[in-house]
């Protein structure tokens, strides 16, 4: 993942690089500090981007890899925390219009569901913690059914 202005152009340079540069990296979000931001990353199991797959009848196929867990990192690259372990595919991370919560997408506990979680923030870059499971599952989707809706 890459910083940069809107209006800046890096024509004859690129831009800083504010991830690990290793593995796959998806759906950055700005903490309310705009110091930190969360990230979701396969670089702890790889340093490699996993396979991309194949479109399918030329549509986009968005990759469920279980080595994604969800990162904050400051805007030099440094990983200051990681808010994710679990077995499975955790990504798509959200940081609400408060940035009291973080909402992610997650297949923790069972790779054919997909849930949609929570993180309270009860502060920036230094405690997380995962909301009681009756918060936890807002929305449980088959995969089946997520991968025809898109």
């Amino acid at each position: 993942m890459f910083l940069m202005n809107a209006d800046e152009t890096f024509k004859d340079k690129q831009p800083p690089m504010i991830s690990t540069g290793f593995g796959r990296t998806t759906c950055a979000y700005f903490l309310p500090d705009n110091k930190h931001f969360v990230y979701g990353s396969t670089h702890l199991v790889d340093k490699e981007c996993p396979e991309v797959p194949l479109r399918k009848n030329g549509k986009y196929v968005w990759p469920i890899y279980d080595s994604f867990d969800i990162f904050v990192s400051d805007l030099e690259g440094n990983v200051v925390k990681q808010l994710t372990n679990e077995i499975g595919y955790d990504a798509e991370a959200t940081v609400s219009p408060k940035g009291d919560k973080i909402v992610f997408t997650s297949t923790c506990n069972s790779p054919s569901i997909f849930k949609l979680c929570v993180l309270e923030c009860n502060s920036i870059a230094s405690k997380f913690s995962r909301s009681s499971e009756s918060d936890v599952v807002l929305m449980c989707l088959k995969s089946s059914e997520r991968s025809s809706s898109r």
